[in-house]
C-alpha cells in the first residue's frame, strides 16, 4: 500500500489546500508555513499550492519536502522545486514566498543535505 503522500498529485493538493486555507481563515489564522510531501507530483506542486493561497489571500511560506527516499534522481527534483520557487517568488514579491526544505537526516545523504544549503537562500525574508 503507498503512503498517502505518494499518491497526491496537483488536483489534490489544490483540493487540500483550498480546503485548509478556508479552515485557516475561519479560526483567524492569515500567516503559515508549510512543508508539502508529494515525491511524485513535482515539478509543479508548489506553483499549484502558490495559486491557491494567493486565491485565498493568505501570506505563506511555502516549501518542498525533497528527500531521498524515493531516489537520488527524485531528491534533486525536490532540491530544484524548492529552489526554483524561492527565486519566482522572490522575483514577484507578494503574500508568497519559499524556503529550502529537505527531510529527516536519515532519508538524505550527507552531500544531499550540504547540496540543500549550498542552494537555499542566503538571506533572510
Amino acid at each position: 500500500m503507498p503512503l498517502v503522500e505518494d499518491t497526491l498529485d496537483h488536483e489534490m493538493i489544490n483540493a487540500a489546500t483550498d480546503w485548509v486555507c478556508a479552515e485557516m481563515l475561519r479560526g483567524g489564522t492569515t500567516t503559515v508555513y508549510d512543508c508539502l510531501e508529494a515525491p511524485f507530483a513535482i515539478p509543479g506542486a508548489l506553483l499549484a499550492q502558490k495559486e491557491v493561497v494567493e486565491q485565498r489571500g493568505i501570506r505563506a511560506i511555502l516549501s518542498f519536502e525533497a528527500t531521498e527516499r524515493v531516489s537520488p534522481a527524485n531528491g534533486q527534483v525536490g532540491l530544484q522545486e524548492n529552489a526554483n520557487f524561492v527565486d519566482l517568488c522572490r522575483q514577484e514579491g507578494g503574500l508568497v514566498q519559499g524556503l529550502m526544505c529537505f527531510h529527516t537526516t536519515f532519508t538524505c545523504s550527507a552531500g544531499f543535505i550540504r547540496q540543500a544549503f549550498e542552494l537555499g537562500p542566503t538571506d533572510t525574508f
